[in-house]
């Protein structure tokens, strides 16, 4: 449906005083105003002449007005089922130069819309911006929406941003843990996370491993194997996923410890075989004896290291100022 929308538009006069030449000129300014009329779906409409006219209308407009007028067509989305209208839409928004603050309305459209393919369109669209354009105070909320593809999309829009992003790390790591039973999603958003910070990220899903929460233990540790086999091994992210691991298969959680010995055992490169003989050798009764020293300290030794984990994530959490969000680093 087409609406008119009204804008004031503002224009200056001069008015120079009659006065002699050695006399300073005195100046009056005034403002008068007249009201434009814009149908903003003539913007992208297919009679050229109709377009050129909006256009004209559109060019006269104030900087807010103009922003109004972008809103709107962000809006139409929501409704809007003709693919071939939301490329016209999309391309207006480029066209008239729409500014980064029509991501939130975007998203919210297509949340309305309920289509995934409109999601990847808004992505899509959302590349053609700079990280430091984009505004993270609208787009955070919406990682706390039940939908999907809601979350998912503000995720990836939140990890363009890369280190202007930073203080939603903790924000993106409840998103990340909220996925219930689905690797594939809590991945999804480790990587998007770990584009503000990759160590910060990988050092999460480490403690993640030890959550109350099997699903997000479960999930974490899914993505840690994932990441091992695809990582560089030497580099600073990827040479904390295997001794992770490792903790993991003296745990005293028999299910988890399983879990961790298979995937070990499965990687089968030297460092894993090593470890996978070490674990063996050591035997699991030895370990769970408190009187057995060997099993205590190395019980210290791997809690001390779970331990300096979480202290790297509080200093990071200061250093951005997010000493709230301290609490929520163990889950």
């Amino acid at each position: 449906m087409k609406k008119h929308v009204l804008f004031l538009i503002a224009a200056a006069s001069l008015l120079l005083s009659c006065a002699t030449v050695k006399q300073p000129i005195d100046t009056q300014y005034w403002e008068f105003h007249k009201i434009e009329k814009i149908i903003p779906e003539e913007l992208y409409s297919s009679d050229e002449d109709v377009k050129a006219k909006s256009a004209a209308v559109f060019g006269g407009l104030t900087d807010e007005s103009k922003r109004q007028v972008m809103t709107y067509l962000a809006y139409t989305l929501s409704d809007e089922k003709d693919p071939v209208v939301r490329a016209k839409i999309f391309a207006a928004l480029t066209e008239f130069n729409a500014g980064a603050y029509v991501v939130a309305p975007l998203i919210e459209s297509a949340r309305a819309n309920s289509s995934a393919v409109i999601f990847r369109e808004v992505k899509a669209f959302t590349s053609r911006f700079k990280p430091s354009e984009l505004e993270l105070a609208p787009l955070v909320k919406f990682l706390k929406d039940p939908d999907w593809n809601v979350k998912l999309t503000a995720a990836k829009i939140i990890g363009l941003m890369s280190q202007k992003a930073r203080t939603a790390l903790p924000e993106m790591f409840d998103a990340m843990r909220s996925v219930n039973d689905n690797s594939d999603r809590y991945a999804e958003i480790y990587n998007a996370a770990s584009m503000i910070n990759p160590r910060i990220a990988i050092l999460q899903v480490i403690v993640d491993m030890h959550s109350k929460d099997k699903n997000i233990s479960r999930n974490s540790i899914n993505t840690l194997f994932e990441l091992y086999m695809f990582l560089n091994k030497d580099s600073n992210t990827g040479r904390e996923i295997l001794p992770a691991l490792v903790r993991l298969m003296y745990s005293e959680d028999e299910t988890l410890s399983k879990t961790s010995h298979e995937m070990i055992a499965s990687i089968g490169d030297e460092d894993s075989v090593k470890a996978v003989k070490s674990y063996i050798a050591f035997s699991k009764i030895a370990l769970k004896s408190m009187a057995n020293m060997a099993g205590q300290k190395l019980q210290d030794k791997f809690k001390q290291q779970e331990d300096d984990i979480v202290d790297e994530i509080a200093v990071y959490y200061k250093m951005i100022g997010r000493e709230d969000a301290l609490n929520g680093v163990k889950k």
